[in-house]
């Protein structure tokens, strides 16, 4: 997967909602093919303090259709990774050592490459015949 590119297409992409961003492969596998992320913000008080102390980021992605409608495997099974969340510590970007819209482009492209990884092994899983 080390060698897969790709451009933001969200304006090819109709019915994309907040914090969705569309992107096409242009090299590598799955070339071609749209890949939409969603990150959404979640804060959380941690300490229950009444101050905001932690900051999750919830990326989620899918192959998906210029209509934003998620693509399929040939066994029929929906093209979309399982959400993943990463932390950031208010204390973190108080002090300069984490940016919070650096870390979204990160996991932004975090999971451009978990998308890929899960879409090939669905496609790997379903050429091995099945028992029942």
């Amino acid at each position: 997967m080390s060698n897969v590119t790709y451009e933001n297409a969200s304006a090819e992409v109709t019915g994309l909602q907040p914090g969705q961003v569309a992107l096409r492969i242009t090299s590598g596998v799955f070339t071609g093919e749209l890949i939409r992320v969603q990150v959404l913000r979640i804060e959380e008080d941690v300490n229950k303090d009444g101050n905001v102390d932690q900051l999750n980021l919830k990326t989620c992605g899918a192959v998906i259709n210029p209509d934003n409608t998620v693509k399929t495997t040939s066994g029929g099974r929906a093209m979309e990774c399982p959400a993943k969340v990463d932390s950031i510590l208010v204390a973190a970007i108080a002090e300069g050592t984490v940016d919070p819209l650096v870390r979204q482009a990160e996991v932004t492209d975090e999971c451009v490459y978990r998308m890929l990884n899960l879409a090939v092994s669905m496609q790997a899983w379903e050429s091995i015949p099945s028992a029942g």
